[in-house]
């Protein structure tokens, strides 16, 4: 598989809080990479709300137009991975989509595929450095959190090596397991049993509507939802806690109805 086009843009000042590990970038369907090769996986929420609500966005530096960047495929989730710091990155990724591919199951989710690129191109001093197609159902755009969670399987995944992917990720949290990312373990032990309802439940919180899913408006504060919010609120550690539901209050279910108050009737003797 060839990139037909890499992007060549100069975003160099993007401010992301990891600088090491996988790093992300969509690729359009003609082939063209979207943006940057970005190691914060939240650039990817960014972009897709950018795109569904034709709105250009520039969120810590990293920038996307949808009128002049290529376009984000909605008909399939279409990403570019790349770890120059892994030798076995290629064998990773193959070893991510078995994982990946069991929770897809339970979604009903087509599974997720990856082919090596043949045309990488090297960075710094490193000649060619290995890139990988990944290709997954376009559901995981549904929502933020959803895409949220699946660039962050994508990274968790990567040190699988066989059996459940439910015991895997108990084994990562409890540090019997190798963590790729940082703080991989930690965040999971954030999300699982979220993710457990989201995979059991198909995910039917999210609906079927997805341009409702990645909304422009709100109902609270100045009433407006920026590609900030979506960064910064959206993602599946605050879908988790709870700090998303000001984002869309549809992905949560009603809160019940409080219970009237009894008052003690004293009977005269």
């Amino acid at each position: 598989m060839q990139v037909a086009k890499w992007y060549n843009g100069t975003q160099m000042k993007i401010a992301q809080t990891v600088w090491t590990g996988l790093q992300y970038s969509f690729l359009s369907e003609k082939g063209e990479q979207l943006s940057p090769f970005v190691h914060c996986k939240e650039f990817m929420m960014d972009t897709v709300w950018a795109e569904l609500n034709n709105k250009p966005i520039s969120t810590y530096g990293f920038l996307y137009h949808p009128e002049f960047f290529p376009k984000v495929c909605l008909t399939e989730t279409r990403l570019l991975l790349r770890n120059w710091e892994d030798k076995e990155f290629v064998q990773g990724v193959q070893n991510c989509m078995r994982f990946l591919n069991q929770l897809e199951r339970k979604l009903n989710f087509n599974p997720s595929k990856a082919v090596e690129v043949t045309n990488p191109r090297g960075m710094m001093y490193v000649e060619r450095v290995p890139v990988m197609f990944v290709s997954g159902d376009p559901k995981w755009m549904l929502s933020p959190p959803l895409l949220s969670l699946y660039t962050m399987l994508l990274r968790v995944g990567m040190t699988y090596t066989k059996g459940s992917a439910w015991v895997f990720m108990k084994k990562l949290m409890k540090g019997k397991e190798r963590s790729y990312g940082r703080e991989d373990a930690w965040r999971l032990t954030k999300i699982y049993d979220t993710v457990k309802i989201l995979v059991d439940t198909k995910a039917e919180i999210f609906g079927t509507d997805m341009k409702k899913n990645w909304p422009t408006t709100r109902e609270t504060g100045d009433g407006k939802v920026v590609a900030y919010d979506i960064h910064e609120n959206a993602g599946i550690m605050c879908f988790a806690n709870g700090k998303a539901k000001y984002i869309c209050p549809d992905w949560y279910p009603p809160e019940p109805e409080p219970e009237p108050e009894t008052q003690e009737v004293l009977l005269e003797q």
